[in-house]
């Protein structure tokens, strides 16, 4: 008997331990104790009753409190979804307190004595202004001793779309969980309309609508999905909610199918739903997340001309997109990150700081059975004529590509040294001859580049040739090429990220 006793106790501890961290244990003992109740009840020479707590007393205690302390920590989590809030913030930039309003003048004078887009932009979003609806100052974020965020402060102005910009592991993403309040940066500030909001996910969820890279829809039709998430935003009334669903709806292209369900439409207006969500509510800054992808190029370009004319006005727009045509054709302004900000301004500054090349192929008339010889010919003379010539990989089959300053001087032979100067075709913008701006008059540039091209056309043996002009996506690749770093966002155990160790 008294091994029974014995069994009976150690089986009442490991019940009791484990009921503390599986809840669904307590409601399987509920359970057992009512399908069982002649077994449980009988201890020794007493009976148990139901209310006691050999009966239910303890699984429902249990659940009792589990509810309150879980539903606890579950609000808490939701600020952070780590315990990194615990530890101390490191100063980095400016607090709150000590930021002070100086006026226009003294914010052009500080910015005019650096020498960088990245040092303005950081001189600029340190001064509180009217300019921009959301600034990070000084934001740095780290995991397990790699630092996934590096000192980046940027800026959203009204009626701006900012395109972020990044390889994999650049920190984009966790850029965009700080702008949202899921993560508390280690160091730095974040406002919204000046008012500093760092990781205060309650504030920042009303007047920040996002269109995730992933669609996470339900059952429900594309109207009530509307209704649901813009109560959620805080939209008081029938009438209110019901208008801003149809406004958003009407905006984004979808009213026809506002009585579908969400999972039976088609790639492309499910992505569509998922930004007239980020649309409830009507918030002051909007973070798209590959807004048009799943789209066919119809509807890839018609959501560009909606976000461009109707949604951006009167809005801070942060894109983060992997199509630099996508980010070419809506962004105002690009910031190329990789850890640290690398590179920030329009897009048409950055192609006359990073990539101020004119990018020529050429292709001869025996590719792609060119002979050796030949190609050593001509890449000797592209070399001689464009002294500040650089190739692109290794010349083969007949193909010899290499890139030339916007404002080189091809460089004249003996033969063209007694001709007259000649006035320079202009070449049309577009197309394999793209170029933005007319040759110079002193015979630099593209002009020059096709005029010593067509003369020689015959000598060098061409098919053919194209002068491609800086696009978005080569100053990319400028700018990343020599700041790339490996993919450092890997998966990490969720315990560990739970309890901030990474």
């Amino acid at each position: 008997m008294s091994d029974l006793l014995d069994l009976q106790r150690n089986t009442d501890i490991i019940s009791y331990v484990l009921g503390i961290f599986f809840p669904i244990g307590n409601v399987f003992r509920s359970i057992g104790y009512g399908f069982n109740y002649a077994l449980i009840g009988c201890r020794g020479s007493t009976m148990a009753t139901p209310g006691s707590w050999w009966g239910y007393g303890f699984p429902i205690t249990y659940l009792a409190l589990q509810v309150v302390l879980l539903g606890s920590l579950l609000v808490w989590l939701d600020r952070d979804l780590t315990f990194t809030m615990l530890r101390p913030r490191r100063r980095n930039g400016p607090a709150p307190e000590e930021e002070t309003v100086t006026s226009a003048a003294a914010a052009a004078a500080a910015a005019s004595t650096t020498t960088t887009g990245i040092e303005k932009e950081a001189t600029r979003v340190e001064v509180a202004g009217d300019s921009d609806l959301l600034r990070m100052v000084h934001v740095s974020k780290t995991f397990k001793g790699t630092t996934a965020v590096d000192n980046v402060s940027l800026g959203l102005g009204q009626n701006e779309i900012l395109a972020l910009l990044g390889p994999n592991g650049a920190g984009k993403t966790t850029i965009v969980n700080m702008v949202r309040g899921e993560l508390r940066p280690d160091s730095g500030h974040i406002f919204l309309r000046d008012t500093d909001v760092t990781g205060g996910a309650r504030q920042l969820a009303q007047s920040i609508g996002v269109c995730p890279q992933f669609d996470a829809l339900d059952l429900l039709t594309a109207r009530q999905h509307l209704e649901f998430y813009a109560r959620i935003h805080g939209v008081k009334g029938k009438a209110s909610v019901r208008a801003n669903a149809e406004t958003a709806m009407a905006r984004v292209g979808l009213t026809e199918h506002a009585d579908k369900q969400a999972a039976k439409l088609s790639g492309g207006n499910r992505r569509k739903l998922s930004l007239a969500i980020a649309l409830m509510g009507d918030p002051a800054v909007l973070i798209l997340d590959e807004p048009s992808s799943a789209m066919d190029a119809a509807a890839k370009r018609q959501m560009w001309k909606v976000l461009a004319e109707e949604i951006a006005p009167g809005r801070s727009v942060l894109l983060t997109t992997h199509s630099m045509e996508e980010a070419d054709a809506l962004a105002t302004r690009a910031a190329i990150l990789s850890g640290k900000l690398l590179a920030v301004g329009t897009t048409q500054t950055l192609r006359e700081r990073y990539s101020n090349l004119y990018h020529v192929d050429l292709v001869l008339a025996t590719a792609p059975n060119s002979p050796p010889a030949e190609m050593a010919f001509v890449e000797n003379w592209v070399r001689e004529r464009f002294p500040d010539s650089k190739f692109e990989g290794v010349n083969v089959g007949g193909q010899i590509k290499f890139v030339v300053p916007i404002d080189s001087v091809a460089g004249e032979g003996p033969e063209e040294q007694s001709r007259e100067d000649k006035v320079l075709p202009v070449v049309p913008a577009g197309g394999d001859l793209g170029v933005r701006g007319a040759p110079k008059k002193n015979g630099s540039g593209v002009g020059r580049v096709i005029e010593v091209l067509e003369a020689h056309k015959e000598e060098l043996g061409l098919q053919d040739y194209s002068i491609g002009a800086p696009t978005l996506e080569r100053v990319f690749l400028s700018v990343v090429k020599d700041n790339y770093r490996e993919d450092d966002e890997k998966k990490r155990p969720a315990w560990r990220r739970l309890l901030g160790l990474e």
